[in-house]
Order: structure tokens, then sequence, then C-alpha cells
């Protein structure tokens, strides 16, 4: 087996499987990707619905422990992707870039290559959108992206709530800023998860310059010097080391990557030293600065029979839904975890929304089984928490558990706006047709009412999986990365994943593949300098 490549990518989930194919059509030089688990060879996976099969189950995922959180004193376990594509191959297929104002912010804190009208650039390139290619989005690259719905009446009720309480319809959500209500746009492909593995990785594979290994977890960076020029990884439990003549890019997601600089010798010094690892690099901030979302969860039984539940309550109809499915890629078993999704703003100065609510025409049972009776569901949650947790190595092994301390909802300020999650809600459910049809709020109940209440119910309704930060890139010396994604202190070692990103986007997958196929660009040397965009370097 070679033991040597070019560039070794750590990671093939959103980022990586992203940065792989990118990379690799840039340059003629040797990319070695490692991936801790296996093919997405799943049929569950290509599946969209299979999304409530996958989050939970025991195929294709790391399973992290927090510790006891404070307000609930209970621990939460934090779920990614452990397979080709990583979280793009059991996630519920929602694709929001971030808005403007968002990689402006960014930007302000990096450079220009961070600033909305660069990253649309990006994000134009990957995207074959549904809808075609405007000037705001793209209409033949690589990832597919739909919006379209088959029609339901109780999707309109909802819509039709939304518009009257105020918020305009609008075909594609990531094409404006806001307020808005839309269908969510899915990364779906004729009926089947178009995830990073199929929309990259697999056309990457293809070329003769990229190699893929399977089951291969890393265990840390090794250095000459200050210089990375290796990586020691357990493939299939085998200890291996390969070789990197140019670089290393680190693209094990915002769980994994932090881990893997400590265990490299790059973080905080107790950390450092508490698991055994050489001082390469101090870096307090490595593994800190961790920005999670909190759900608050909603619930209304409706009069009608309405919406998805009668096409999923029984195994028959199950069974008749996806015999549909394999027959014509279409129907409900075709589209993603939730339908319809409102940003909306919990105070009217506010610049961009900041409340984000994804919805969907059926509710389930409290044992995950879909009710018998039509409801509605839904999930409200801030776009930019500013509450930090972190995550922290706490061994050499690579597989031992890491110590996450998780905070949400900390500050005064995303309180009030968390309780207008369920206030918003609320009034959007008196608003005609949707008031006709809603017998009564089920989730959290009228019992509710306090803004102390609704942050108490946001306790019981569950994290979002969107962690951003604990690598963050920035100019100063608050930062583990600078705005190339280069590790700070040391050469030939970037990192390209949610991690870099400060601050919470509002939802991570996009974003993670937009970091992978901007990083390409980074490391091929297609920007000499910020907002200068320098031709093709060759291989």
């Amino acid at each position: 087996m070679i033991d040597e490549f070019d560039y070794i990518i750590v990671g093939a989930g959103a980022a990586g499987a992203t940065l792989a194919d990118e990379l690799s059509k840039r340059t003629r030089r040797s990319v070695l990707v490692l991936e801790s688990g296996g093919r997405a060879n799943d049929p569950l996976i290509h599946i969209p619905k299979g999304v409530f099969f996958l989050m939970g189950g025991k195929k294709h995922s790391f399973y992290y422990d927090t510790n006891p959180v404070r307000q609930t004193g209970t621990p939460e376990r934090w779920q990614r992707g452990r397979v080709d594509g990583g979280s793009t191959s059991i996630n519920g297929t929602q694709y929001d870039r971030g808005s403007a104002h968002f990689w402006n912010s960014v930007a302000a804190k990096t450079d220009e290559r961070w600033s909305w009208d660069e990253v649309l650039k990006t994000y134009r390139s990957i995207e074959n959108h549904e809808l075609g290619a405007s000037e705001v989005r793209g209409g033949s690259g690589q990832l597919s992206i739909t919006v379209s719905r088959e029609p339901e009446p109780l999707n309109d009720a909802i819509v039709a709530a939304v518009e009257a309480y105020g918020i305009p319809w609008t075909d594609d959500l990531n094409s404006r800023g806001g307020e808005r209500v839309g269908y969510i746009p899915n990364t779906i492909k004729n009926g089947r998860r178009h995830n990073t593995d199929r929309a990259f990785l697999r056309r990457a594979l293809k070329r003769e310059n990229v190699t893929r290994i399977s089951h291969a977890h890393a265990v840390r960076v090794i250095f000459d010097g200050k210089r990375a020029a290796g990586v020691e990884v357990l493939v299939k439990n085998q200890r291996k080391v390969f070789k990197a003549k140019h670089e290393i890019i680190l693209s094990a997601g915002p769980l994994e990557t932090p881990q893997l600089l400590e265990r490299s010798g790059i973080g905080r010094p107790e950390v450092l030293q508490k698991i055994g690892a050489p001082t390469i690099v101090e870096n307090v901030h490595v593994g800190e600065h961790m920005a999670e979302q909190r759900n608050l969860a909603l619930g209304w039984n409706v009069n009608k029979q309405m919406g998805y539940n009668n096409r999923l309550s029984t195994k028959f109809q199950q069974l008749k839904s996806g015999a549909r499915w394999l027959l014509t890629r279409k129907g409900v078993i075709g589209t993603g975890a939730f339908d319809v999704a409102v940003l909306a703003k919990s105070d009217p100065s506010l610049p961009e929304p900041d409340i984000f609510m994804i919805i969907n025409p059926f509710v389930m049972t409290a044992d995950g089984a879909v009710a018998a009776a039509p409801g509605i569901n839904a999930l409200g949650y801030l776009v930019s928490p500013t509450t930090e947790s972190s995550i922290h190595a706490t061994s050499m092994n690579p597989f031992a558990a890491p110590e996450i301390d998780a905070h949400y909802l900390e500050h005064e300020r995303e309180q009030i706006a968390q309780h207008r999650i369920l206030e918003i809600a609320r009034e959007i459910a008196k608003k005609k047709p949707l008031v006709n049809l809603i017998d009564a709020e089920t989730v959290p109940g009228p019992s509710v009412q306090t803004r102390e209440e609704a942050i108490q119910h946001s306790w019981l309704s569950g994290y979002c999986y969107h962690a951003t930060g604990t690598a963050r890139m920035g100019k100063g010396d608050d930062s583990v990365v600078d705005s190339s994604l280069r590790v700070k202190g040391v050469e030939g070692l970037r990192v390209a994943d949610a991690s870099v990103i400060p601050g919470q986007p509002g939802n991570t997958m996009a974003p993670s593949i937009l970091v992978g196929a901007h990083a390409a660009k980074l490391i091929a040397g297609e920007y000499e300098f910020a907002g200068v965009v320098n031709s093709r370097a060759s291989a």
C-alpha cells in the first residue's frame, strides 16, 4: 500500500468529501481520503425519510455523551455520521446556506474571501438546483437541491396561516433574506438522498490521483518540528502511518477535529498534559467556542384526515408508500425530514430573522411511531445562539469518550427569543385557515405560558446536531486557524469543516459543504490574497 501522498484529507463527510472532489479536479497531485466509517451502501441511507430510522440508530454513527447538562442534571447523547458522506448520509437533508448577513459577519472576523459575495460564488458552483440557475443559486453543479412537494392540503393551510400572520412565501428559502416561509430545500435527487458521497466523493474516486481508505480512524498528526508530516491511523485496528508531501487537511467535523488537534499536540496546556500529548502549539481556543442550538418542540391535533399520518401510520400504509417510492421515487418517502420552514424575527428591529421553525403535516407518538390520528409537529430554534459549549479529548486513545460541556440559552436575549418561538407559533395557529383545522395544542400544551416555562420545555425538546466553532478561524489570537484555514503556529496543516465557522449559521450541512469547496480554492492557490482571484496552481 502506498503510504505517501501530496494531500491527506481526514474525514469524508460534508466538507471532506466535497474537498476531495474539488481539490482533485484542480490539481494532478495525489489525494488520500481517510474515513473512519464504511461505504454508504446501506439502502436505508438513500431513502430520504430513512432519517427517522438512522437518527438514533446504531449504524453509521458515532455517539458522544455530554457532561450532565446544568439545566437538567442529566447527560445528552450527541450523534454524528460515521460513513462516507458523514452526517449528510443520515440527516434530514435540510439545505440552509446561512444568510448574507451571517457570512458578512464571518468576513469581518476573517477577510473578504468569506464575504457573502465570495461565498455565493462557491455555492453557485456546486449547486444543481431544481429551480434552475439564477444570480442567487447554481444550476449545473454536482449537488442536487429540490424544493418541490406533492400537493398536500395541510401544508397549504400551514403556509396560508403563516402568510396571514404577515410572513411572505418564497419559492427558494435560500434566495433572499428577511422573514419568509417556503418548502425546505433538500439534498435529494430523483427521490433519493443526494449526500456528499454521491455528489462528490464517488466522482473524485474515479480520478487516478484519489485514494480512499475506509475504516481508517485518525489517531494523531505527526510533526517534523513544526511541520505536519503525516497521520497516524488505525486501519481496521491496525496501526499505520501515511505521510503528506504538501498538506494535511482535517475534515473530521466539529466534534472529532478538536480532539484530533489535541492528540496531535495543539490545544490548551492543561488538556495536552492530561492526555499525555507532546506540546507542539499551545492554543487555549481549541475545543472552545462551540455554538449549538436548543429546540422548542410544538404539536397540534387536527380535525380532518389530512397530512401524512393516514399514509404512514400502519404497516400496510407504510408498505404502500414504500412501494410507490420504489417504483416511482415519488411520494412522502422521497421527501426530507420536514416540509415547511419559517424564518421569523423575535424583534422587528433585528436586521435578519433569528428564529427558524420547521414544520411537518404529521405527528408521531411518544415511542417514535407514526400516530394514527392526523396532526402537525414542529421544531423551533434560534438561528445564531451565543451561549458557548466546549469539547476536549480525554485520552490519546482516539475512541475514548471526549468531555463535552454543553450549554444552552444562558443569555437573556436568547431566552426572550426562545419564548417568542412559542408565541409566534401560537399566533400562526390562530390564523385562518389553520385555526379551523386545529383541535388542540398537544405540545407543549396550554399550561406552558411564561418565558421560564418555555425554557423549561426546551430542555425536553432536544438539541439540533449543529455544532460549530471548535477550531474557529479569525484574524487575531482568539482563533485556531487563519482565514486560509491554516492551523496557527504550524505548517502544512489546515482544518476544513464546521469547526472553523465562527458562530452558528443556522443549519450546518450547506455551510460545511461550502467550507470544503472553498478550502479547495484556497489550497489550490486560486486566492492569492483577500478578494483577489489568482490562476489555478499547477501540479
